[in-house]
C-alpha cells in the first residue's frame, strides 16, 4: 500500500497568510491558480485568514519595493494587503474597468450614463 499523505502544514500561531507576489500579470495569475485549486479554501477552512498585498506604484517586484522606497514603506503596503476574495474579484473587473474608461474617453459616457440610469 502507498504511504500515508504527509500531515498538512502547521499554521502560525498568527493564523494570517500573507502573499506578497510580483506586481506584474504572473503575480496576480499566482493567487487565481492558488484559489482554482482550492489551497485559499483549504486555508480558510482551516482558520487562517489569506490577505493579497499590493506593492508600492511603479514597483515590479517586493524587492524593489524595498529598495525604492525603503523598508517601513513596503511594510506598510503588507499592513493594507486586502483579502484573498476581495483581491480576485477587484481582478475581475479589471477588463471592465479598462472598457468602460476607453468607451468614457472616446466620448460613450451619455449611452453609459443612459444605460446605468435604466431610463
Amino acid at each position: 500500500p502507498p504511504p500515508p499523505p504527509p500531515p498538512p502544514p502547521r499554521l502560525s500561531p498568527s493564523r494570517v497568510v500573507l502573499l506578497s507576489l510580483d506586481a506584474d500579470e504572473a503575480g496576480r495569475a499566482a493567487v487565481r491558480r492558488l484559489a482554482q485549486r482550492g489551497t485559499l479554501q483549504r486555508l480558510d477552512a482551516r482558520g487562517a485568514t489569506t490577505r493579497v498585498a499590493s506593492l508600492p506604484a511603479g514597483c515590479k517586484d517586493p524587492d524593489e519595493a524595498v529598495r525604492a522606497y525603503g523598508r517601513a514603506a513596503y511594510e506598510a503596503s503588507l499592513s493594507c494587503a486586502e483579502d484573498w476574495l476581495l483581491f480576485l474579484g477587484r481582478e475581475a473587473m479589471r477588463p471592465y474597468q479598462a472598457a468602460l474608461a476607453a468607451s468614457r474617453a472616446a466620448g460613450g459616457a451619455e449611452a453609459g450614463g443612459a444605460e446605468a440610469g435604466g431610463a
